[in-house]
């Protein structure tokens, strides 16, 4: 984040400039400084810019309110932006309608208007993947908008496919909601082996890629396992260390670890 920072800033042509203010924004917005990822997109879309930059200016936004503050709107905005980077980068669509799915679990009932999971659900499936060959991001987007539009039957086989399509030693920090996603789906189709392996990578990548905007979620998922085993002191410093990065990055943070923990200890 501090390199392209500085890149942009030394950037006299004008299209570098947008270019890599948007690419300093995206690694700010991961190491969850969300102030100064605002700061740059507004920079960038100040000056000379496509439609294409335009649209990932606007889906940036639409990321750092959803990490920063978890609020009902997130989901509308994300929606918003993957109907706009669309028409011209589906790949990009394709990620971002599954950003939108989270972000409308995270609302849940209190969504915004054009947010519900099931709006977001039946627009993520009419965006259907235009290539015969689908990759993970596909099958989970796929199997999640499915989840909520035709029920878990339907939706289990495309989950378990895009669990086994997808391989978690290759992540790198900007597949890191990836990971979360392929975690979160281990735990729905109760594969708890494959939930623990993929929570303690998805920790081990955040931690060692400093994207700590990732680490709270990470931490509160592999919390969840400990639970289950009855490990409520292991539980309880995983969910400690995921307040303090949440602390540290005044992300937005749902406290459902703490919430299990004190369900399971009969508070």
């Amino acid at each position: 984040a501090a390199f392209l920072t500085r890149a942009a800033a030394l950037s006299l042509d004008p299209a570098r400039h947008v270019e890599r203010g948007l690419a300093a924004a995206r690694a700010s917005l991961q190491s969850g400084e969300f102030d100064a990822a605002r700061a740059l997109v507004w920079s960038a879309q100040s000056g000379t810019i496509d439609e294409l930059q335009r649209a990932r200016a606007e889906l940036l936004k639409a990321q750092i309110a959803f990490a920063s503050s978890r609020d009902s709107g997130s989901p509308a905005l994300l929606l918003g932006a993957a109907r706009r980077i669309e028409p011209l980068n589906p790949e990009i669509a394709r990620a971002t309608y599954l950003e939108a799915l989270w972000a409308a679990l995270f609302a849940a009932r209190l969504a915004g208007a054009g947010g519900s999971v099931r709006e977001v659900a039946v627009a993520a499936q009419a965006a259907a993947c235009a290539t015969s060959r689908r990759s993970a991001t596909d099958l989970f987007v796929d199997g999640w908008a499915t989840l909520f539009t035709a029920g878990y039957p339907t939706a289990a086989p495309t989950l378990r496919e895009a669990l086994s399509v997808f391989r978690e030693d290759l992540i790198a920090a900007e597949e890191l909601q990836l990971l979360w996603l392929a975690t979160a789906t281990a735990a729905l189709i109760w594969d708890h082996a494959r939930w623990e392996a993929l929570s303690l990578r998805h920790v081990e990548v955040a931690r060692t890629t400093g994207v700590l905007s990732q680490l709270p979620p990470a931490l509160n998922s592999c919390s969840c396992i400990h639970l289950l085993r009855g490990n409520f002191d292991t539980a309880s410093a995983l969910i400690e260390e995921a307040a303090a990065a949440a602390d540290a990055t005044s992300a937005g943070l749902t406290p459902w670890g703490m919430i299990a923990l004190a369900a399971f200890r009969g508070r």
